[in-house]
């Protein structure tokens, strides 16, 4: 239509101006599809989202079937690696939210062992939250850089932040830190009972001893 063309002036553009979806192809096959909505599709010829991935992907670091990947191309050293952020309106401008991202975990060329990270916003900046070590060890919290640990809470586990029941009053259930103290607390009336798990189903629990 007069409305669609391919030029050249201040910016380069491939523009349409008919209300049709544009492709993209080659070696005669489609590969990327701009629908006549907005929607990007890269393998797909009809993209439900604003960015639409399919495809059987390849294989990399081992892992089968990925269909996308995010690299950083710096030269490497520790803590480089590729992140995500995901952002949205906040009432003012566009804010980061939330972020992951995986990292090499050391500064020796040619090892991959690598850490992947969560990072959640309070009132600032983006702060990482919780860390996967590349021998599986999880922080959370203070403990978060260095999990020595399956689940390493470092310094956070202080006034009784591990909790295994809250109705979100003031009825907890779990485990905290005080100075040189280890504390289990239960609520007030209810006891807090030890003992041992059937070897057998892997559920009967026979109490030993009860506060």
């Amino acid at each position: 239509t007069s409305n669609s063309f391919v030029g050249l002036g201040t910016t380069f553009d491939v523009w349409s101006g008919a209300n049709v979806d544009m492709r993209l192809g080659t070696n005669n096959a489609e590969y990327i599809r701009i629908s006549s909505a907005g929607l990007v599709g890269v393998g797909t010829s009809v993209p439900a989202t604003t960015f639409d991935v399919a495809g059987l992907g390849a294989t990399l670091g081992g892992l089968t079937n990925v269909t996308a990947q995010f690299s950083d191309t710096r030269s490497f050293a520790q803590h480089v690696g590729g992140k995500i952020v995901f952002s949205g309106q906040n009432g003012v401008s566009n804010t980061a939210y939330g972020a992951i991202g995986g990292f090499k975990e050391n500064v020796t060329s040619g090892n991959p062992a690598s850490y992947m990270a969560l990072y959640t916003r309070g009132g600032g900046s983006l702060v990482e939250r919780m860390r996967i070590a590349s021998g599986g060890f999880v922080g959370i919290g203070n403990g978060v850089s260095n999990p020595r640990a399956l689940l390493d809470f470092g310094t956070s586990a202080a006034s009784q932040e591990i909790l295994l029941y809250s109705d979100g009053s003031n009825n907890r259930i779990g485990f905290g830190v005080a100075p040189s103290v280890m504390q289990i607390f239960t609520i007030p009336g209810q006891a807090l009972s030890f003992g041992t798990i059937s070897t057998v189903d892997g559920t009967t629990f026979t109490e030993g001893m009860r506060f």
